[in-house]
């Protein structure tokens, strides 16, 4: 059997053994004809997902429907955002590099620092002053549970970061009677801490302004032609695919179907795939004796995994 299954440890610089020189020519044959071949496979491919796809649009109710009017979904990707304008997680704003541009277009020198405690309700304020929490007309991203929820969740992350810069740099909170002890700006905890993360009022409104004007980009328009987009998606990443290689020819156990031929398995819906494999989880994936009997209850036995090697019948 040749040495290490066909794995090729050598370089042209060191030598290649006769049988990794062997292995070699049959890996670089294998991919030139792979590129041969890919070209037509996935060009037939791009071809039929998009004559498939073509009609399938965004019309004005948010829904995704056909050219006889068919529905194929009720709101486009479930939440009827377009991905172009999306930033960050598949969210509509990325909101600490949002926060940043905003510090860097105001930098609130002249502004008063807002304390830890004053943060939320001139949130609340400015929210209720723009109308943020209000539904639109189409109910654009459902703003009164996303738009100010996540909002929210982000002030109150950046008041708890304040929190714990001031408790550093050994400034004391607020009085009970309700007096800043701390409004010396002179004071050079406090201009240490200005210095780090000062959050003014001007700087809230100019915030939510650029959200509010965000989330509206962020709509799919009307009438997108959502079906032909899907459709390419697909299929140009499809041709940079590599056909079979897997670089791991000879080795037996990484014989699994990826890459362009799954992909033409699964918008074919092939009733017979040539490597079914299916991945499983556990409920409880912390137990080893649960996952050994989840494994034999699932595994495919057959009489000669059983019986004695020298057995015959």
């Amino acid at each position: 059997m040749p040495d290490a299954k066909g794995f090729v440890r050598n370089s042209f610089y060191s030598g290649l053994t006769p049988s990794e020189f062997m292995f070699h020519a049959i890996t670089g044959r294998e991919g030139l004809v792979d590129t041969a071949v890919k070209t037509a496979e996935t060009g037939y491919m791009s071809r039929r997902l998009i004559k498939s796809l073509e009609d399938l649009s965004c019309h004005y109710d948010m829904t995704v429907r056909d050219a006889t009017g068919n529905l194929v979904q009720f709101k486009f990707g479930n939440d009827g955002l377009d991905p172009t304008n999306l930033e960050g997680d598949d969210q509509p704003v990325d909101f600490e590099r949002s926060w940043l541009h905003i510090q860097n277009l105001i930098d609130g020198k002249e502004d008063p620092a807002l304390q830890p405690e004053e943060i939320m309700p001139a949130l609340a304020e400015l929210s209720e002053q723009f109308k943020l929490g209000e539904k639109t007309s189409d109910e654009f991203v459902e703003t009164t549970t996303g738009f100010v929820e996540t909002t929210t969740e982000f002030f109150e992350e950046l008041r708890k970061r304040l929190i714990k810069l001031r408790e550093r740099f050994e400034l004391p909170e607020r009085e009970a009677n309700g007096m800043d002890i701390d409004y010396d700006e002179s004071d050079p905890k406090v201009r240490a801490v200005n210095n780090i993360l000062k959050i003014t009022k001007p700087q809230i409104e100019a915030f939510l302004l650029l959200l509010r004007d965000k989330y509206h980009k962020a709509k799919l328009e009307y009438g997108t032609a959502v079906g032909a987009l899907s459709a390419q998606s697909i299929g140009e990443p499809g041709t940079q695919m590599t056909l079979k290689t897997f670089h791991f020819a000879g080795v037996a156990s990484m014989n699994i179907t990826l890459g362009v031929p799954r992909i033409k398995e699964i918008i074919s819906a092939s009733k017979s795939i040539s490597t079914p494999i299916i991945t499983a989880a556990l409920e409880n994936d912390t137990d080893t004796r649960v996952a050994r009997i989840v494994k034999a209850r699932i595994e495919k036995c057959v009489l000669e995994d059983v019986i004695h090697p020298t057995f015959h019948i």
